[in-house]
């Protein structure tokens, strides 16, 4: 990767330098008399190979060797591919992820927005509810705050489905998290329902555990397998939701059957 530009909604410009060596039949190991400087391994500048970045042919520029490409996407992370293959040669790829500046800039403020408007509904909920035994307010609503955070990791979720449906139609292999992430958010979205309505707690504590897997173990596996870099914050806090929104439920039993038991 030579540079990117992201300062375009929606494009990200995508500049590779390609190079290969050369090796001798008998493989890296060479003669007493040779040397490690010799000329068969040093990088020769790949002409008129074919790249593609995303699937999108990249044209190689008035420098042999670069080639450049746009690609859309409409993510705040852009997960960029790499491709080259030539007759003769045994195909080969890089991976690369970098944050999309334009596109961040409309991101994190609806991220911050949704999150004060979380945080607003739940502040007025027990005001309204519980205006004078706050504490028994809140041991009384564990589900629904359970619930809530529930619905936080489903959102998360549906991101990285988002994010998995869009990189494989790009070239990615990562339709298995595209799959989870899709799954969790639509059973999160269930779960969510069914814990605000104090029922069914199995099926709340199965669908906060599948968004844990989707968000913390299929995230890291699907970069893992790139070599691309795990973003532990956004990774970490799923975490820290989900284990608290599973100790919440799961210390509700109290709720969940007193609701069970009138109906």
């Amino acid at each position: 990767m030579l540079n990117t530009q992201t300062n375009t909604q929606g494009i990200t410009r995508v500049s590779v330098n390609v190079t290969y060596l050369l090796v001798p039949e008998e493989g890296l190991t060479l003669p007493p008399s040779s040397s490690y400087l010799n000329q068969t391994f040093f990088p020769k500048i790949a002409h008129g190979v074919n790249v593609t970045i995303n699937g999108v042919r990249a044209q190689e520029s008035t420098e042999p060797g670069v080639y450049n490409a746009e690609v859309s996407t409409l993510l705040p992370t852009a997960y960029v591919l790499i491709e080259v293959s030539q007759e003769g040669w045994s195909p080969n790829q890089e991976a690369f992820s970098f944050t999309h500046e334009s596109n961040a800039s409309i991101w994190v403020p609806a991220a911050g927005l949704g999150a004060i408007c979380v945080v607003a509904s739940l502040v007025l909920y027990f005001i309204r509810v519980r205006k004078s035994k706050v504490i028994a307010g809140l041991n009384g609503n564990l589900p629904i705050v359970g619930g809530v955070l529930l619905l936080a990791t489903s959102v998360i979720s549906l991101y990285w489905g988002i994010v998995g449906v869009d990189s494989t139609a790009h070239g990615f292999g990562w339709l298995l998290l595209s799959i989870a992430g899709l799954i969790s958010f639509a059973f999160g979205l269930l779960g969510s329902v069914v814990s605000w309505r104090h029922k069914n707690q199995a099926l709340v504590l199965f669908t906060i555990c599948l968004s844990m897997l989707a968000n913390v173990g299929f995230v890291k596996f699907s970069l893992d397998a790139y070599q691309l870099s795990t973003p532990w914050i956004m990774v970490t806090l799923s975490f820290a939701i989900s284990v608290i929104s599973g100790l919440l439920v799961g210390n509700s039993d109290e709720q969940f059957h007193s609701e069970t038991g009138r109906t």
